[in-house]
């Protein structure tokens, strides 16, 4: 693949790792300060709990999109393995695109979603809950382009294999 094709790829997926990484950074804090806000000071910290929970949904979402780069969603690979490869490759094509426009309808309908939630707040951090439900548009948009690599990659390798976000080579 081309060079632009590789550094895209790799691009989005260290926004998707950085992401992840600032969450879990932020988690990780703000409990272990809950922790010892109460145990020495026997007071808590009022939005840590709330906010935990808000970033874990982006966690999973998140997880989705990296699990969707190194192509390793639930799928039957070794039908596809058992296949005659120009119809393996023809399933794979099939399955990517599918996923692509299952993807594209959840990322139009979770912008629909998140759009209505910005006159709500959430109840410690008062922090508009449109925030918590854009997990999963922005998330389903990096599933969308993760799928579109693979799908690349598919068609112009003639083969049902592909690189997951690593470069690695990935099997069905």
């Amino acid at each position: 693949m081309g060079h632009f094709f590789e550094k895209s790829r790799k691009a989005f997926n260290t926004i998707v790792d950085i992401l992840g990484f600032a969450a879990m950074a932020v988690i990780v804090v703000s409990c272990f300060a809950q922790v010892i806000y109460r145990y020495f000071f026997g007071k808590s910290i009022f939005w840590a709990e709330e906010t935990s929970i808000y970033l874990m949904i982006w966690i999973a979402f998140l997880g989705a999109a990296k699990a969707t780069a190194n192509q390793e969603n639930t799928r039957l690979g070794f039908v596809v393995k058992a296949l005659p490869k120009k119809l393996g490759i023809t399933v794979e094509v099939l399955a990517h695109l599918c996923m692509i426009g299952f993807s594209t309808i959840i990322t139009i309908y979770g912008f629909a979603l998140a759009s209505t939630q910005w006159v709500r707040t959430s109840v410690s951090t008062v922090l508009p809950m449109a925030l918590v439900y854009g997990a999963l548009p922005v998330c389903s948009i990096f599933m969308v382009l993760f799928t579109v690599f693979a799908l690349i990659e598919c068609i112009y390798k003639g083969s049902n294999k592909g690189k997951g976000a690593d470069g690695k080579e990935v099997t069905p």
